[in-house]
């Protein structure tokens, strides 16, 4: 019917936009779970999220939608669908959230130029011990991550080493957005969580766009850019348990036209001695970035 695209999405009364493509269900815990399913179907839900991916079709704008927050998914995932959305829908913080982890060395999500415009959010993500919840390989552009969170010590004993990790050359992703993610590390008394290097670790990326993301307990530099390109890193967060230079952000290499503003970094209950922020060029744009309660500008 010439309606049927405003109808609401089967069991979420979510409106249905005018682009979606198919409506794909994942949840592993559901009585009805088989991966011989079609998946259309929530009380007949598909048990993996790579058979979902099976099922979509490149730039149709398809969602999977995982709905189970109580049991913990380790498969590898490899998107090569353009324009998919992988949401979990455990509505709430870890453990309440969909919790995945690589179950070996490897990213949880390993996005190539092939799962450009790929949307991943609502996951508590763990990693491998040389790797980040998410990777990038090839170039992929246009991803769009938000509202997960990294490094929770519920993803169990694996400590990944990164968050995000887009550390490749030539090229890294470009035009990506990362928003309003959580970042949790080993450092600290009681450590918060689990990642053991960086937060964010990304080369060669151009276009990149970090807004909202808190960083908290992160044992090596939170945020690592290595040349890069017109990225906008804007209102960050981080908690600082080493008092080192560049800690919170450093721009490496060479990396030019970027926007940098409102972030705030502190360490403890005061500011830091070092300045946390760290730039090895002169043609980036630095705004008002916060060390304690006092605008600092890089080293």
């Amino acid at each position: 019917m010439i309606y049927d695209n405003f109808r609401p999405i089967p069991g979420l009364d979510i409106p249905r936009p005018r682009a979606l493509g198919k409506v794909i269900y994942v949840d592993k815990d559901a009585t009805n779970v088989s991966d011989s399913n079609e998946g259309t179907d929530a009380d007949h839900p598909l048990n993996t999220i790579n058979t979902a991916l099976g099922k979509c079709t490149t730039n149709k704008n398809d969602y999977i939608f995982v709905l189970n927050g109580s049991s913990e998914d380790t498969e590898p995932i490899t998107p090569a669908i353009a324009t998919v959305h992988i949401i979990g829908m455990g509505m709430g913080p870890a453990p309440l959230q969909v919790c995945l982890t690589a179950g070996g060395d490897s990213g949880v999500f390993t996005l190539g130029s092939a799962a450009s415009k790929t949307e991943i959010a609502g996951f508590c993500l763990g990693g491998g011990a040389n790797h980040g919840g998410i990777v990038t390989s090839g170039s992929p552009y246009g991803l769009w991550i938000h509202h997960n969170q990294f490094g929770h010590e519920f993803n169990g004993a694996a400590t990944p080493k990164y968050g995000i990790e887009t550390n490749h050359a030539p090229s890294g992703a470009s035009y990506c957005v990362i928003e309003d993610n959580i970042f949790l590390g080993t450092d600290g008394t009681a450590s918060p969580g689990k990642i053991d290097s960086n937060g964010i670790l990304a080369y060669g990326c151009k276009g990149l766009v970090l807004l909202r993301n808190v960083f908290l307990g992160i044992p090596g530099i939170n945020v690592q850019i290595t040349d890069a390109v017109k990225c906008i890193i804007m209102d960050n967060q981080f908690a600082l348990d080493g008092n080192t230079a560049g800690r919170a952000l450093t721009l490496a290499g060479t990396c030019y036209s970027c926007w940098i503003n409102g972030n705030h970094a502190n360490f403890g209950k005061t500011a830091m001695a070092a300045i946390p922020w760290a730039d090895s060029q002169t043609d980036n744009h630095w705004g008002a970035n916060y060390n304690g309660d006092g605008i600092v500008y890089p080293a």
